[in-house]
């Protein structure tokens, strides 16, 4: 049973409902957050999410490979909302919830066993409302990308429940057994922390159920030979992907000792953020360390901790349990394999259970010794007059206290999700020597159309650092919306010579077009798809280009067509410049029944266009095609809606 035996009616029905409304109430504004940062990219961009069948498209066709569950659930929410953003925070939510009924069950089941066994629904309660709310979470709650990490702590917590209720389970322990490794297996498809499930399991059993690792093997060897068979996949996948640019032993900005180095700190930042979340910043830009005093003091607090982790685990004291669970779980991040990133709220997302299980109950051991200590300096060698009563209230009284603060902290950080402007301002305050914080804050006063407000951030960006791409990208991108277009192709120029991109070819492709330089044009769309070949936007505009040249040879005509052909079902909206390409690509290779039907769909498709150029522009294509003539363009004349936006 998960229930407490004391107090049944609490731990299945009040105290669940509790943390759902809690949770509710609390991420409620959540909801009014937008796609930011990397969610761009791994949703917005992500055109394999655009469609559920096959799912292995959107498992296994794209930026999500390594995290396939993950990805179909971003595909899932794409089918009910598409770029409505409430469905993704819908999910995300319901995730954290899940996540934290599955906790408190687990501390319910735990406490049971000890010497808080008396107040473990209560104690549970208060563990997993701070876990619940507390505002390190948001990072991985309303930040939509990173439902990589609830979606694996949720999966993780199932797993350990599972396996718990299968020792307690006489008559349906194959069945709690299957649970947990299927569970584990659903968290090795969400995010590669999974791996540690088996670990920590094993030293769950060893710690709360047989008190011997000889004796754990001996009773669930099977058991746990099944769980670790999950590495397989995770390896499988792994080794199957595409090299990360953000992570792995061959980076050559961040080296595995530097980065093991500097990562003292950074847990002893964790630690006082699980403590006292107050600064949170959505980007640390974190440095690495470079002079002893940035590293020593960290690395012997985090060794003396370290310590006596191990210690407790060799005595079999639960709180070894929980110190070793916290650095286990933080030593695929924060370890000795390097990340671009080397700080990050998200990472906490599990490690934060056992920092706050181990607080809470020091601190309502603390409360509940403090009456008896008061009562001996009064009265020393009388009669106790205070009970335990006085140390409990203390302790409500202070939880309470946490719990409200904490609550309003996690909604005041989720209003700041609500726009780009508010997060990227936020964070260029709190980490000043962030460029990338500056250069999105400059981006999403651009979005806005603040191109005056916009250049400032921009500029400190480059400041920080000269050679940053995607700034010199912003910056010609900003020129060019004030018709600057000289200065817009030098930032894009210099922004490839920094770092190719496939967005910046497309910006300096479209440029050269707008002036009539077809060669330059066609160069860069070229290498716009090179970069990102299912690209939909540069597919069509070199298609274009390559049926509508009259001097191009056959050999291109028909690379015309193929590629107009990628580009229509990977544009969702389908709009009618995406079947304009298509048409002009069948004419171009003489296919003038099928050019002339599609370029009937392109005129159904502009029916609610005002733009009076492109209808009679597109009725004098359609006359050609009905006549058999392809439309062709000699190579110094431009297409005249060429300059209407798409």
């Amino acid at each position: 049973m998960i229930a407490d035996t004391r107090h049944p009616l609490l731990t299945i029905f009040v105290f669940p409902a509790f943390l759902l409304i809690t949770g509710v109430l609390v991420y409620l504004n959540s909801f009014n957050g937008v796609f930011v940062f990397d969610d761009g990219t791994f949703i917005v961009d992500a055109l394999e999410l655009r469609t559920l069948w096959p799912p292995w498209d959107a498992m296994f066709g794209g930026v999500h490979y390594t995290r396939p569950l993950a990805g179909l659930t971003f595909a899932v929410n794409y089918a009910i909302s598409g770029l409505d953003i409430w469905s993704y925070h819908l999910f995300n939510l319901i995730i954290h919830l899940v996540a934290t009924l599955a906790l408190f069950a687990v501390l319910v089941i735990t406490l049971n066993m000890g010497r808080f066994s008396d107040m473990s629904a209560y104690l549970a309660l208060i563990i997993s409302m701070l876990w619940l709310i507390h505002p390190l979470q948001t990072e991985s709650v309303t930040y939509i990308i990173q439902r990589y990490e609830s979606f694996m702590g949720m999966f993780f917590l199932l797993s350990l429940l599972s396996y718990i209720l299968s020792t307690r389970s006489l008559n349906y322990k194959r069945l709690w057994q299957t649970a947990a490794i299927l569970s584990c297996y659903l968290a090795v498809g969400c995010k590669q922390v999974a791996a540690l499930i088996p670990i920590v399991i094993f030293l769950y059993d060893r710690t709360f159920v047989t008190q011997s690792f000889k004796q754990t093997l001996a009773r669930s060897w099977r058991f746990f030979l099944l769980l670790l068979s999950s590495w397989i996949l995770m390896i499988a996948i792994g080794t199957t992907a595409k090299p990360f640019e953000w992570a792995g032993f061959d980076m050559k900005v961040v080296k595995p000792l530097k980065f093991a180095l500097s990562e003292f700190g950074v847990i002893v930042h964790y630690l006082k953020l699980a403590i006292w979340p107050d600064p949170l910043v959505f980007d640390y830009f974190w440095q690495l360390a470079e002079k002893p005093g940035e590293i020593i003091p960290q690395a012997m607090f985090i060794l003396i901790l370290i310590l006596f982790s191990l210690w407790g685990l060799v005595k079999n004291h639960p709180f070894g349990f929980l110190g070793c669970c916290f650095f286990l779980l933080l030593a695929p991040t924060s370890s000795i394999m390097p990340l671009s990133d080397l700080a990050a709220d998200h990472r906490m997302y599990l490690p934060l259970i056992p920092v706050l299980t181990l607080a809470i109950l020091i601190l309502y051991s603390l409360c509940q010794r403090l009456p008896l200590l008061i009562s001996s300096i009064s009265d020393r060698g009388g009669e106790d007059r205070f009970s335990t009563k006085p140390g409990t209230l203390a302790f409500a009284v202070i939880v309470l206290f946490i719990i409200i603060t904490f609550g309003i902290l996690t909604v005041e950080r989720n209003a700041l999700f609500s726009s780009k402007e508010a997060i990227w301002r936020d964070t260029a305050e709190k980490a000043p020597h962030n460029p990338r914080a500056w250069a999105n804050l400059g981006n999403a006063l651009m979005e806005q159309k603040r191109y005056n407000e916009a250049l400032n951030p921009l500029k400190k960006a480059l400041k920080l650092k000269p050679s940053y791409s995607v700034v010199l990208t912003n910056l010609g991108f900003l020129h060019s919306l004030q018709n600057n277009h000289e200065k817009a192709i030098y930032y894009w120029e210099a922004s490839l010579k920094s770092r190719p991109h496939h967005r910046t070819y497309y910006n300096l492709g479209l440029q050269y077009q707008l002036r009539g330089d077809k060669q330059r044009a066609v160069s860069n769309f070229k290498g716009a798809v090179e970069q990102k070949p299912r690209w939909g936007a540069a597919l069509i505009r070199l298609a274009w280009l390559y049926a509508t040249d009259s001097s191009i040879g056959e050999k291109k005509r028909q690379q015309a067509l193929v590629m107009a052909k990628r580009a229509h079902p990977s544009n969702k909206a389908y709009s009618p410049f995406y079947a304009e390409a298509l048409a002009a690509a069948y004419a171009a290779n003489g296919h003038f029944q099928q050019a002339w039907r599609t370029q009937m769909e392109a005129i159904r498709l502009a029916s609610g266009i005002k733009h009076v150029v492109i209808r009679r522009v597109m009725a004098f294509r359609l006359k050609r095609y009905q006549n058999g003539q392809r439309f062709s363009l000699p190579s110094n004349q431009i297409d005249p809606t060429v300059r209407i936006p798409r």
